[in-house]
């Protein structure tokens, strides 16, 4: 397979697109960061709001306030309602204001407000991932719209083997958990869910559980507070740091399937532990940035801290928590499981300029005993979840294989037998999948 075979393998080269179009718009999610991270260290805008350590702890965090109150209240049910189509929707218009609020002249009253609606749009956003799944749920009597979704997912035609073994798991999955509840009340009465959730909220706070959102947000001012404050220094590198975050989440892609989730963790969570190790050590030796070549090494740390993060608990942990759910609760249980990463973003990343502020250069100690914590509980604690595919992650997790049990119910075999046959008697006309708006509708 040569290297655009690896990008876009043949059997999944549709997937393959739709996968690398989500990633490129997850990349307008880190604007705000590196726009505030510029913005927290210009003097202008210091002396215009007045800003403080404490005030720039509130303008970095407060709206993931809001993105909490969203994933835990708003987002499921406003997708409910109105479909996931029109939910993302909604939530790009809302940010879209926020942003509005937050560029006109005004108060430092009326910035934060303007950030907490963007907060807020954030927290809603809901992109309509497992298409095929999400269509059996929403449309169980029309299974044929599933089965020729998955096909053009899977590059594939409506009769090919690898499309109708897959077929066959997603209705055997779905026909087992008919007889369970799908909303919240049914993740918080079942105990194997219960237990699901636990490890969807211990894995989105792995994300943030580092600091590494108190290392980017203040990125510019922590350069500064290093000795690099002449000119544009601070701006320069984190520039450059940004630029090469933005190539290296390109390692996930080759890695994460073939070294899997834990490994990958684990290898994340020791380097950044020992690059925040050497780094806290040389801000502890030298609090004055009176040695050049320790100010060169302090920077490369961080450099190594983040890049690190782009390619393991940046990406890794929301693939966890996304794929350990079954399908009738999925979205409403990761966005429950999202809390665990917005906590640690607010506990961590409000209060460090001011931490930063009275306690200097060892305040990195803090960070690096929390990472040495994280590495230790993956350990011990995360279970792997490679090459188990959404439908038999159930017995991962001590229960019943749903595609197993499903297998035993009758209507399994009947779903299946109305939908090829529809498909069979269809070939002779067309079978061109129509627009994804059309399949994944808003409602």
């Amino acid at each position: 397979m040569g290297f655009l075979g690896k990008f876009l393998p043949p059997e999944d080269r549709y997937a393959a697109l739709m996968l690398y179009g989500m990633v490129f718009s997850t990349c307008f999610n880190g604007y705000d960061a590196g726009i505030m991270t510029v913005i927290l260290a210009d003097n202008q805008f210091i002396e215009y709001y007045n800003v403080d350590a404490n005030r720039s702890g509130v303008i970095a965090t407060i709206p993931w306030a809001s993105t909490g109150l969203a994933q835990l209240f708003v987002g499921g049910t406003l997708a409910s309602l109105v479909g996931r189509l029109w939910a993302l929707r909604i939530s790009i218009l809302a940010m879209c204001i926020g942003v509005v609020i937050q560029v006109v002249p005004n108060t430092y009253g009326v910035l934060i407000l303007g950030r907490l609606i963007t907060g807020l749009g954030f927290g809603c956003v809901y992109i309509a991932t497992n298409f095929p799944r999400w269509l059996l749920e929403k449309y169980p009597d029309d299974p044929e719209r599933t089965l020729k979704v998955l096909a053009k997912i899977r590059s594939g035609n409506l009769d090919d083997e690898h499309v109708r073994t897959e077929f066959h798991e997603l209705v055997a999955s779905r026909e087992f958990r008919r007889r369970f509840d799908p909303g919240y009340l049914g993740i918080l009465k079942s105990p194997a869910l219960r237990k699901r959730l636990c490890y969807g909220v211990y894995a989105m706070a792995l994300q943030q559980f580092g600091g590494i959102a108190a290392v980017t947000r203040y990125a510019t001012l922590i350069y500064k507070s290093l000795g690099w404050s002449q000119g544009h220094q601070a701006l320069a590198i984190n520039g450059i740091q940004s630029v090469l975050q933005l190539f290296i989440v390109l390692v996930n892609t080759f890695t994460v399937d073939r070294f899997g989730r834990k490994a990958l963790l684990i290898a994340g969570f020791s380097i950044q532990a020992l690059a925040l190790l050497i780094l806290s050590s040389l801000t502890t030796t030298y609090p004055d940035n009176g040695n050049k070549a320790a100010a060169v090494v302090e920077v490369a740390m961080l450099f190594i801290v983040g890049l690190t993060y782009c390619w393991s608990n940046g990406p890794i942990t929301p693939a966890i928590a996304s794929e350990i759910f079954p399908q009738h609760v999925r979205d409403k249980a990761f966005g429950l499981s999202l809390l665990g990463q917005t906590v640690c973003l607010l506990a961590l990343t409000q209060p460090w300029p001011h931490f930063n502020n009275e306690v200097g250069g060892k305040s990195y100690w803090l960070l690096f005993c929390l990472n040495v914590v994280a590495l230790i509980s993956v350990v011990f604690i995360l279970p792997e979840t490679k090459g188990i595919s959404l439908e038999r992650m159930d017995k991962l997790f001590g229960e019943v294989d749903y595609v197993e049990a499903g297998e035993h119910e009758e209507e399994t075999g009947k779903v299946e037998e109305r939908t090829f046959s529809v498909s069979e008697e269809k070939k002779k006309g067309t079978t061109t999948v129509n627009s994804f708006e059309d399949f994944i509708l808003s409602g």
